[in-house]
């Protein structure tokens, strides 16, 4: 069994994690780390849990004892690259969107299965989460990239909650996504621009943009379709999804559609909670250990 430990367990991304990991049949939940709620129970603070866990937030904890620590919290005792350096064994995957945009720099694998599961699973110690907005535009931009197909400034429409949607989100979801874009097709030199508006549900994140594009929709299906036919949660549709078609799973779905022989429209929607957060982190794990990417993560919709 895989020993666990969350570092800054107070957070609702932590809560998140904790729902799912109490599901997944190779973990052991080792430590819930709070040190502001040291002894209270953790189905005092995150909700669902009631019945289902007898463990208490705890003060410290000792990485030397774990497998894997999920960090949830930027101000944690133990920061990423003190884990890192001291404790050779441990994988660390953070959630707290703090190592910048080229996480690689910290030698953390970008925590986004589209794009890097090969490094994911070929050793690699560490993975940085990215958040919402640019972990779901980019698995919506990567098929284009890769096949050099993005030649203009792209504007991407975001319909997320709130929280999802801050200014410095909005302002560090357009310096990620072009840094990726640049790595992804080296040719791209243009503008990244990210039009917010809120959602009223609560965990749905839909991103749509409008690309030139003269390929027949054909052709773009099956680029997406070859990228992503061996992934177990990015699907193409045939029509724009709802958030009852994703909320509370892994799943994005992705609808492509031209309104014009050059002009090529992509609509994305994912949940938020788990896209760029919690699930990828799961997600994530599963790879760094060698296990199936389903593995605690094969969930029904929340809404039906």
């Amino acid at each position: 069994m895989i020993k666990v430990g969350i570092a800054g367990a107070e957070t609702r991304p932590a809560g998140e994690l904790i729902r799912l990991l109490l599901g997944h049949p190779d973990i052991v939940l080792s430590v819930i780390e709070a040190p502001t709620h040291s002894g209270l129970s953790v189905s005092a603070l995150h909700h669902g849990l009631l019945g289902e866990i007898p463990l208490l937030f705890s003060g410290t904890f000792d990485p030397a004892a774990l497998d894997v620590v999920f960090i949830c919290n930027s101000e944690s005792a133990l920061t990423f690259q003190q884990l890192y350096n001291h404790f050779k064994k441990l994988r660390i995957i953070d959630l707290t969107d703090s190592l910048g945009i080229d996480p690689e720099s910290s030698e953390a694998v970008l925590g986004l299965s589209e794009l890097y599961r090969k490094p994911l699973v070929r050793g690699a110690r560490a993975a940085s989460i990215p958040a919402p907005i640019p972990a779901v535009a980019l698995i919506a931009l990567y098929p284009l990239a890769s096949h050099m197909l993005l030649n203009d400034s792209i504007h991407l429409k975001v319909e997320a909650p709130d929280d999802v949607c801050t200014p410095l989100a909005l302002h560090k979801a357009v310096s990620v996504i072009t840094y990726r874009l640049e790595m992804l097709q080296p040719s791209f030199r243009h503008s990244v621009e990210v039009i917010a508006s809120p959602w009223s549900h609560p965990r749905a994140i839909r991103v749509s943009f409008t690309l030139k594009c003269s390929l027949a929709l054909e052709e773009v299906i099956r680029i997406y379709e070859n990228i992503y036919d061996d992934h177990n949660f990015t699907f193409i549709v045939g029509q724009p999804a709802r958030a009852c078609d994703v909320a509370g799973t892994q799943k994005c779905l992705i609808a492509l559609h031209k309104s014009g022989s050059h002009i090529l429209d992509v609509d994305i929607v994912a949940d938020c909670r788990m896209r760029g957060g919690a699930g990828d982190a799961v997600h994530v794990m599963n790879l760094l250990f060698g296990l199936h990417e389903k593995v605690g993560l094969s969930l029904k919709v929340a809404d039906y």
